[in-house]
């Protein structure tokens, strides 16, 4: 019987780590299983994919996952994406699953119809999948592609439950070793060591990217960020250091350096860094605080913001993160 095949679609590296720890979990196919069987598709629809990830993206494939195929498909309207599917090779012979997220845009529902798998592997896109969406982002999949598979294996479906527009569908939750191993595996050998335990305890602040909607003035959002600094410094000892958001510009970053705070690159998962429990997580807003609190075991810290709470309110998909609830370990100075 020929072996099954894999299309791995992905907006991002913490996409890929996910979709790696699903197919480790639920087909029992490891990362070494894949060069021959598998590619990797790097697609942006509805947001921007800075050339800066698209290169670590390539970089950390080429180097972590040799000999898989990696395809980067950005586009900006249906002919152009029409084109990238046309243009995409067969899959090869054998069965056929797409390990994919993001059911909510239109563009990705026509793509993966175009990639016609036989089965669906749904994995969950940060706090945005468990936001309300019409139950009909299934059915375009279906009458398109008949007698598909559907499954989902959801990385925080135990904290944040089976979203609606999923019901009816078999779903498992990611399972927090197979998220360290496959962060794990895409972790390059130079990564800084972040919550070890013969390290200082790490003081993590995830930063936010919100000036680039216009929904908060950049400067508004860094001095929120230096904020958060002071407050953690007069509260905690131990390594402070930030990761500013991929998207986010360069102006945040640069407010930090003096500050006496080791700055983490930000191509990079901060998953990828994480190699101990030891470490505590603070931000206004982001996934990782789930990921490393469910999976590696960290302290995580909710910080409210009255600012941060109207980006949210503008933008339902964001206002997930209350899910999350506000931190009483710390106060920002008003």
């Amino acid at each position: 019987m020929p072996e099954t095949r894999y299309t791995i679609a992905a907006t991002g590296l913490s996409d890929l780590a996910t979709a790696l720890a699903v197919l480790e979990q639920e087909e029992a196919v490891a990362a070494d299983d894949l060069p021959g069987r598998c590619r990797l598709l790097l697609f942006a629809a509805e947001i921007a994919l800075p050339d800066p990830l698209v290169c670590e993206f390539r970089r950390i494939c080429r180097d972590r996952l040799p000999g898989v195929a990696v395809e980067i498909m950005r586009f900006a309207d249906a002919p152009e994406r029409d084109r990238l599917i046309a243009a995409l090779p067969p899959a090869g012979h054998g069965p056929h699953v797409l390990i994919g997220n993001q059911l909510h845009v239109p563009h990705n529902r026509v793509l993966y119809a175009g990639l016609a798998p036989d089965r669906l592997l749904f994995y969950d896109n940060g706090l945005s999948s468990y936001a309300p969406h019409p139950p009909s982002v299934l059915e375009s999949l279906r009458v398109t592609l008949p007698g598909l598979g559907i499954r989902a294996c959801l990385g925080h479906a135990d904290r944040l439950g089976i979203p609606p527009y999923l019901e009816g569908i078999p779903t498992t939750a990611v399972m927090a070793g197979a998220a360290r191993h496959a962060y794990a595996r895409l972790a390059p050998e130079t990564a800084w060591r972040l919550g070890a335990p013969d390290l200082p305890e790490t003081l993590l602040v995830l930063g936010t990217g919100f000036a680039r909607t216009g929904l908060i003035d950049e400067a508004e959002e860094i001095d929120l960020h230096l904020a958060l600094f002071r407050a953690i410094r007069q509260r905690h000892d131990g390594r402070l250091v930030f990761k500013g958001h991929p998207r986010a510009g360069p102006a945040l970053a640069q407010a930090c350096r003096g500050e006496e705070i080791d700055m983490l690159e930000t191509t990079l998962p901060v998953e990828c860094h994480v190699t101990g429990p030891r470490g505590r997580v603070f931000s206004f807003s982001s996934t990782a605080l789930l990921t490393l609190e469910d999976h590696f075991g960290w302290e995580s810290h909710r910080i409210a913001a009255p600012a941060m709470e109207e980006v949210f309110n503008a933008r339902p998909q964001l206002a997930m993160i209350r899910e999350i609830p506000v931190s009483a370990d710390l106060e920002l100075e008003s």
